[in-house]
């Protein structure tokens, strides 16, 4: 049995089928630059026996994979990420785990440009194949590229503790909150954000 993180995702139309929740969609095209609607359209699932790719190990971590074309596409997390039972995952249990959540996916999100830019499925996996046999996985530029929205997201997270001294995270998901003002937060401490890097590239203005 999987639990589900509904701060995170919502029910899709098929069982153990879901979408980002709207606050987390908001969050995440933030981060990571990804338009909300590419976001939108992505489906989100654990890992099983049909769809049983990416191949790391949940009780080290686990992680996550994106799959799609420009019309559609998936984004299959590992078990843990659908389970509270730390006496099988011990502290990788991170179904409630909003700092795990989004960090992978702002590093996820990233990977649904790359499937429209590629457009076809067996282009997108071809790329990402040659890419992966010339560079290794993490020097793989598509790599790179996605690893932007983990820099933006650690950056985000760490503005909030140093200079807001609060958890963006906890503050912007909170559940007694509407999710209009869930976004409407989220946004404020986000503009406190880029006015902060602008104002440290450029102290004169």
């Amino acid at each position: 049995m999987i639990t589900i993180n509904k701060q995170i995702l919502t029910p899709h139309q098929k069982k153990n089928t879901f979408k980002y929740s709207p606050t987390a969609n908001h969050f995440l095209s933030l981060v990571s630059g990804i338009d909300k609607e590419t976001i939108e359209r992505a489906t989100v699932f654990p890992r099983s026996i049909f769809r049983f790719i990416p191949w790391y190990n949940s009780k080290k971590g686990g992680g996550a994979i994106t799959l799609g074309s420009d019309k559609k596409a998936s984004i299959t997390f590992t078990e843990n990420f659908f389970s509270e039972e730390k006496e099988i995952y011990s502290n990788r249990a991170y179904a409630n785990n909003l700092y795990r959540w989004l960090r992978l996916s702002a590093h996820e999100v990233r990977h649904l440009e790359h499937a429209k830019k590629y457009r076809f499925f067996l282009f997108y996996l071809i790329v990402f194949a040659y890419q992966y046999i010339l560079f290794g996985h993490d020097d793989a530029p598509l790599e790179k590229e996605a690893d932007e929205g983990t820099k933006t997201f650690d950056a985000f997270y760490a503005f909030g503790q140093s200079h807001l001294n609060i958890n963006i995270l906890n503050a912007c998901f909170d559940e007694s909150l509407a999710i209009d003002d869930q976004i409407q937060l989220l946004d404020r401490f986000w503009n406190n954000f880029t006015d902060y890097r602008k104002n440290q590239k450029d102290p004169t203005d």
